[in-house]
């Protein structure tokens, strides 16, 4: 691809030193090489950001937050630093297939009217070994579907004009849930896409976290409060649809049943999915043994 443009990818880190060498050596290993990394870290007390430095490569920008605020404002640290004409998200847990960012410019150059395009992911557990799949289904140049409880693109995987961040900025008001408050704001005005691959690899843990749970759904029924005026019905639906599944949540979480709920949301992986899961992952293996772990041995 000729007269490549430049990617920003923001990377927010707080304590995130155990899986810091897959994500950032899944962005070594992509096939389009003109990006440079924000990494914001956020507070971190476990030495992730001195892992960092010890890379030597001039597209990683690094930013030291003096405490943790929360991914929210180490996000938009890393969106007003950045410089590039694309801007993608990498959260430390997880990490790319190779080629994700080249199929996701060449679609975006390919669809000028496209501000937003995200991709499906597989997940996978502490063991490395992957369960589901999700949101790989196709979505060609949409317009707002209106407001929703969720958005109907998975955050983690997007890639943006720069544009959009010329137009958003996240909402520091919120704890949690930054993420999503930001995406629904963007779908409900701009184009978007989705590739139906799954070029993300998700890390969810499989200990149920209820207090996470709750507050991450308390902070979206207060982002969707927002929107009362302009959508003063469908609002009012979507935030009673919210408490009805932190009721659910509750439910399976006092009946112990609630890693059900972690199925519940994948699809199945085949066995091809399966293969190049564990391609891709045995090639960041073999990347962080010839490279990150000299660079790391180099104090």
């Amino acid at each position: 691809m000729e007269n490549k443009k430049l990617v920003s990818i923001i990377m927010a880190c707080y304590n995130g030193r155990d899986s810091l060498s897959y994500a950032i050596s899944s962005l070594f290993l992509q096939t389009y090489d003109n990006w440079e990394l924000i990494f914001v870290d956020d507070g971190s007390i476990d030495n992730s950001i001195d892992f960092v430095r010890k890379i030597d490569d001039k597209r990683i920008k690094i930013f030291q937050l003096d405490k943790n605020y929360g991914r929210g404002y180490a996000y938009q640290v890393g969106n007003n630093n950045s410089k590039g004409e694309y801007i993608a998200i990498l959260d430390v847990d997880d990490w790319w297939y190779s080629k994700k960012l080249e199929k996701q410019v060449k679609y975006l150059e390919k669809n000028k009217s496209v501000s937003l395009l995200s991709t499906g992911m597989i997940v996978f557990d502490s063991d490395f070994i992957p369960y589901g799949i999700r949101n790989c289904h196709e979505i060609t140049n949409n317009s707002s579907t209106g407001l929703k409880s969720s958005p109907p693109l998975a955050f983690a995987t997007i890639c943006m004009r720069r544009r959009i961040i010329e137009k958003y900025e996240y909402d520091n008001r919120l704890s949690i849930a930054q993420d999503m408050d930001f995406l629904q704001r963007i779908c409900l005005k701009e184009t978007f896409a989705n590739l139906p691959e799954h070029l993300y690899a998700y890390y969810e843990s499989q200990n149920y976290n209820w207090d996470k749970i709750k507050r991450a759904y308390l902070s979206y029924i207060f982002a969707l409060k927002k929107f009362q005026v302009a959508y003063p019905f469908k609002s009012r639906i979507e935030i009673i649809k919210c408490y009805l599944k932190l009721m659910i949540y509750w439910l399976f979480n006092k009946l112990l049943i609630s890693k059900l709920l972690v199925l519940i949301r994948n699809s199945n992986v085949d066995e091809e999915m399966k293969l190049l899961f564990f391609e891709e992952r045995d090639n960041i293996e073999n990347y962080q043994k010839n490279f990150l772990v000299m660079n790391n041995n180099n104090s």
